[in-house]
């Protein structure tokens, strides 16, 4: 892993991201994300507020749930009205 600059970031306009909760929690949700990160606001994942967080203890724990945990990603990525 390596820093992206505010550029990059745009420049790359990812549809969606991927973030663990409390880093998400400590800019304040997805509404503190767009508005302290306005790079995130300027690509289509912040326009369309595609933001996909999960906890950090389960998406950092790479054991037995491992394949629950991409099923969940995968979920959460592919088929978000199927996660409820």
């Amino acid at each position: 892993m390596r820093p992206i600059t505010d550029e990059a970031l745009v420049d790359a306009n990812p549809d969606l991201l991927i973030m663990m909760t409390k880093g998400l929690e400590s800019v304040g949700g997805v509404d503190g994300l767009t508005e302290h990160l306005p790079a995130v606001a300027q690509t289509d994942a912040g326009r369309h507020r595609r933001i996909v967080d999960m906890s950090d203890t389960t998406v950092l724990s790479f054991g037995p749930a491992a394949a629950d945990v991409l099923d969940a990603l995968a979920v959460a990525v592919y088929a978000p009205e199927a996660a409820g």
